[in-house]
């Protein structure tokens, strides 16, 4: 039996503020991927993987696709494991778990940017607190506005990034001596 998901305003601006995330992460990976071997280039690998996992959990949002997982697997007959209500709260964890390993892997490119680290950091908490109410609680009265707190939170962090990238971009291209200019050119 398909599932139907049921679609809140939340819902919704969760999904939105995840696509707008992921906008702002592909942008630091066009402004950061041409800057050499090291420094912002060698962070721009993060910020890609971000790009293309923020998307995909705008599309999961949007779609339901966690939902459906997890009722797919329950009408297998399996138990939901540990402590948690039902499988999609397994599937959302395991999201949270993957963007975490992703993130620990890359901490150094997330340290460039201490304010979006901290922002960052601060959105990936409101996440996985909002799953571990959703799977201990079910409280969605209180899950739901933490999701998308968590989610402004990221926003808001790969934001700061992206502005940050740009001007890092900027200086590099104002200090960069143009034919003609900083130089004695002397006709031929």
């Amino acid at each position: 039996m398909p599932v139907t998901p049921v679609f809140t305003f939340i819902d919704v601006a969760v999904a939105a503020a995840l696509l707008y995330a992921a906008a702002e992460a592909f942008r630091c990976w066009l402004l950061l991927r041409d800057g050499g071997s090291s420094g912002p280039a060698a962070t721009a690998r993060y910020w890609r993987l971000a790009a293309l996992g923020l998307a995909a959990l705008a599309l999961d949002e949007l779609l339901g696709l966690h939902e459906a997982i997890g009722w797919a697997i329950a009408s297998l007959g399996a138990p939901a494991p540990w402590h948690t209500s039902h499988w999609d709260d397994v599937v959302l964890a395991g999201y949270v778990l993957l963007a975490a390993a992703i993130s620990i892997g890359h901490l150094g490119a997330l340290r460039r940017s201490p304010r979006a680290f901290a922002l960052l950091a601060l959105g990936f908490g409101v996440a996985a607190l909002a799953v571990l109410l959703d799977n201990l609680a079910h409280a969605p009265a209180v899950e739901e506005p933490l999701e998308l707190a968590g989610a402004a939170l990221i926003a808001t962090a790969l934001r700061v990034r992206r502005v940050e990238a740009a001007a890092i971009r900027g200086a590099r291209r104002s200090s960069a001596v143009r034919p003609g200019e900083g130089a004695e050119v002397v006709p031929g």
